[in-house]
């Protein structure tokens, strides 16, 4: 084998190794940069079986104590759309009420589907909630 040629190959090992050293490397500074509260969300999710469609109460009813005091917590009510992004799930807006919201067991909630769904499957969701229907997971 040609000199260049082993060149070429060691080069190309080091590259290699570099990129799955940054790889790595980003991967835990995107993970040190995450909310605690977006992996307790996500075992809350997945304890309802990962509904369509569901409410800030519904993730309520299935968290720790700790979790339940940090969602009722008033200081914390602008976080909650993020972290609930952060596992997928995204605000439907109700374009029949002026505040967007849903009724929903006699309340006017914000209700929040799979970012995955179209915005029609959202709305069938949304509304399926609304009428008293656990919507399944498409």
């Amino acid at each position: 084998m040609s000199k260049s040629v082993q060149t070429i190959e060691k080069t190309s090992k080091s590259i290699k190794g570099l990129l799955l050293f940054s790889a790595a490397a980003w991967h835990r500074m995107v993970d040190a940069g995450r909310a605690p509260e977006d992996g307790e969300i996500a075992d809350v999710i997945d304890a309802l079986n990962s509904p369509g469609a569901l409410t800030i109460e519904d993730v309520q009813l299935y968290a720790s104590d700790d979790f339940r005091a940090w969602l009722k917590d008033r200081r914390n009510s602008r976080q909650i759309p993020h972290r609930l992004e952060a596992v997928g799930y995204v605000p439907v807006r109700n374009e029949h009420q002026a505040d967007g919201r849903w009724k929903v067991c006699g309340k006017n909630v914000v209700v929040y589907a799979k970012r995955q769904l179209t915005l029609r499957d959202r709305i069938a969701q949304a509304k399926a909630l609304c009428e008293g229907r656990r919507p399944s997971s498409p």
